[in-house]
This record gives structure tokens, sequence and C-alpha cells, in this order.
């Protein structure tokens, strides 16, 4: 699945995916990963591989973004062997300054549990795969069953607000969940 970690609450410091492949992996095989909904300029971007986690110290090679496909294209430089973990992760650790320049960002929706338009093919000496839905992606910043409820309901006079809402990912003491009302007519007295 995809996993996205963050570091104290700025863009993704990287991207991690993880494989179970029955096939032999090898040098010059071609993996696309799309991820609809993604954004950030066409760009090179370092991808690290291995069979554990990567590290800093595993060699990156260079992952290509389209933004108008929303893919990562990479090709592996060595054999991966079937039947073992094959994790990859593409590294946005390495700007100093605007990471959303440097990588590429999340949906602005957010990306939802086990978004089936998530997807992973390869173009491999073996035999190709044809795009695939990952099995498990990790929820980011999405939220279902919304609803806004006003009490009483009615223009120009003073309402309660009633939001409903389920996040599909955990929200942790002190973080929050700002509303945005349209229009400079909304004036906000209270929250509870």
């Amino acid at each position: 699945g995809v996993e996205q970690r963050a570091d104290g609450g700025v863009p993704p410091a990287s991207y991690l995916l993880y494989l179970n492949h029955s096939f032999d992996a090898g040098a010059g095989d071609v993996f696309t990963l799309v991820l609809p909904g993604f954004t950030g300029s066409d760009k090179e971007l370092a991808v690290r591989y291995d069979i554990v986690p990567p590290s800093p110290q595993t060699a990156p090679v260079t992952g290509f973004w389209n933004s108008s496909a929303a893919t990562l294209t990479f090709s592996l430089l060595g054999l991966m062997p079937k039947f073992k973990p094959l994790y990859i992760e593409l590294d946005c650790d390495g700007a100093n300054e605007g990471l959303s320049d440097y990588c590429i960002n999340l949906p602005a929706y957010g990306v939802a549990p086990n978004q089936s338009d998530v997807t992973l093919a390869v173009s491999a000496a073996a035999g190709s795969v044809l795009p695939t839905t990952l099995f498990f992606t990790q929820a980011v910043g999405s939220f279902s069953n919304t609803s806004l409820a006003f009490d009483p309901p009615g223009a120009g006079r003073r309402a309660g607000l009633n939001l409903s809402l389920v996040p599909s990912m955990p929200l942790l003491p002190g973080e929050t969940v700002a509303l945005v009302l349209p229009g400079p007519d909304f004036v906000v007295a209270g929250a509870s």
C-alpha cells in the first residue's frame, strides 16, 4: 500500500510503497504508479527501493513525475527477486524550502482508505503487469458522511451550526478541523 509519512505537520517527507511481487523484477523494468489527484509540476524525483525499507544511505534512482497523467515512473537498476518484499520510497526530504515545489503534493480532497484508482503497472522483461489496484492505501486527510445543519434554519438570523463528519484518519488531541463558510456574512461566536 501507499503510506504517507509526515514530519511535524509539514508536507510529506516521503511516500512509501510496499509490494509483494511474484515475478523477478530486473534492471530496466519500468514501474508506473498512478496517483490520481496528486499535484506538482513535471519533474525528476529521487526514488529509493530495497527488500527492506530504504534508508537515506540507499542509492536513489531517478523517477519522473508527469502531472497531467498523475504518474510516477522509474526503472530498476538491478534484480529484485520474486517473493521478496519490495519497498519503494519517494524521497521528498531533500529540499531546503518549498517542499511542495520539490516533491508532489497529496490531493486536496485527501486519500481515501484503500482508494481503488491508485494503481501500479510494470513493464518487465519477465512479462508486463497491467495496471493493478493497490490492496491497501492509507487514508490521509479525508472525511465521509459529512453534513452541516443550521439551528434554526433561516437566512439573515443567528443560528447554531451542527457539523457532522467521519474522518478516515485518526484525529489526535491538539489537531484542528477548520470549517470555512463562504461570504462575509458568516460570523462564528463560539465553537464546541
